[in-house]
């Protein structure tokens, strides 16, 4: 009686692990710089990231560098959608969240505002992460949970 109970839960245990791995892997797929992502009403889609060293006037801290990433946002919707840069954040490697909101000198950052049907916005977030750290861009929305785009 042992024998088979036992292999009943480590069937079951078995069962639940590929579960979780599966709703993990479906959950955790991130898009890729370059991709249109598409929402309920809008599109998001990383451009291009840069590495900046800073300006003259605006350096970052010593180890660190200024992450500069380009997104634009385009209503594909048939109403007019309100966008905040405040909604993203840069993800570091090890989980930690980043400002993606700081204004460099000479740098044209992604600002807040309202796109009607069909208009697009291209702006810069920019953050100071570790020098060498991977990236991912974080849009929080209200009907997504979030939105992830690896930064490569």
């Amino acid at each position: 009686m042992k024998d088979k109970s036992y292999k009943k839960f480590i069937f079951i245990g078995i069962i639940l692990i590929l579960f979780i791995f599966l709703i993990v892997k479906v959950y955790s797929a991130a898009h890729q710089t370059g991709e249109n992502v598409k929402l309920d009403n809008y599109e998001v889609r990383v451009d291009k990231v840069v590495k900046s060293q800073g300006t003259d006037y605006t350096k970052p801290k010593n180890g660190k560098e200024f992450a500069v990433v380009t997104v634009t946002l385009t209503n594909s919707g048939k109403k007019s959608v309100k966008y905040n840069p405040l909604d993203f954040v840069l993800r570091t490697e090890k989980g930690d969240d980043i400002n993606a909101n700081l204004n460099i000198d000479g740098i044209d950052i992604l600002e807040a505002g309202t796109l009607k049907k069909g208009e697009k916005v291209t702006g810069n977030l920019v953050g100071e992460v570790k020098k060498g750290t991977r990236l991912q861009l974080v849009y929080k929305t209200n009907t997504e949970d979030e939105v992830v785009i690896d930064l490569q």
